[in-house]
């Protein structure tokens, strides 16, 4: 057998590999994604931090979406608007490229109704994870360095409101 099967057998095994973990992680975690709650988001950001080493959270110049609520300064009543996103059904968090191999995105929900459902591929694949959180929730997003879409989705005919944050 010449190097190119050999490569090919690597590759494959590992995509397996990250499939059932990512599904195993899947069924036994909470999916809450909460911070330390040791939800499935959570494991599986840890075990990409370990393959790509540190993450560096995105910068707030390189997220750009129709549902972001406009910019009208900060006040009292309406500290940081221009980091709030407004989801009337669906919209998509656009993530530009960058030279940095693991990026993290952290959301937090205000008013995420009956749930807000929170999806995006998995960084350096195409395997796609999705999390369902509620009011009051973190859920941190891990993209790589490619331009990546985080598919936020409120309940039919419902508003959720989600604020970007540094920490989760």
């Amino acid at each position: 057998m010449g190097n190119g099967p050999k490569i090919v057998v690597v590759v494959l095994v590992l995509l397996v590999g990250a499939f059932v973990a990512g599904v195993l992680l899947h069924q036994r975690g909470d999916d809450t994604a909460t911070p330390g709650s040791g939800g499935a988001s959570d494991q599986l950001t840890t075990v990409y931090e370990r393959w790509f080493g540190d993450a560096a959270d995105v910068d707030r110049k390189d997220l750009r979406a129709d549902c972001f609520a406009p910019d009208t300064g900060d006040t009292a009543d309406n500290p940081d608007n221009a980091d709030r996103l407004v989801v009337q059904g669906a919209c998509t968090l656009w993530v530009e490229p960058s030279q940095t191999r693991l990026r993290l995105v952290r959301l937090h929900t205000v008013d995420a109704g009956d749930g807000l459902t929170v999806s995006s591929r998995a960084p350096e694949s195409d395997f796609v994870i999705e999390d369902e959180i509620g009011d009051g929730e973190d859920v941190t997003v891990a993209v790589d360095g490619e331009a990546t879409g985080i598919g936020l989705v409120c309940g039919f005919a419902r508003t959720c409101v989600l604020t970007l944050t540094g920490e989760a």
